[in-house]
């Protein structure tokens, strides 16, 4: 109110838990990324791992989604 702005809704708490778990999924991400460079080797399990964090994340944006609209 003080800088004129409107005012938005809380985020709900199946927002809040959303970014809780992409959070934990990107440090875990981040992990593997790190492993990667630091050996310069990928292994098929390395990038099935990626793969499979990379689709818990949408799935997630997409269950949200579901409960935002």
């Amino acid at each position: 109110m003080v800088l004129n702005c409107p005012i938005q809704d809380r985020p709900n708490a199946d927002f809040l838990s959303l970014t809780d778990a992409i959070d934990r999924i990107g440090v875990n991400f981040n992990q593997l990324v790190r492993k990667v460079n630091t050996t310069g080797n990928v292994s098929n399990g390395d990038l099935k791992e990626a793969k499979r964090t990379y689709q818990q994340v949408l799935r997630l944006m997409r269950e949200w989604e579901k409960t935002w609209r």
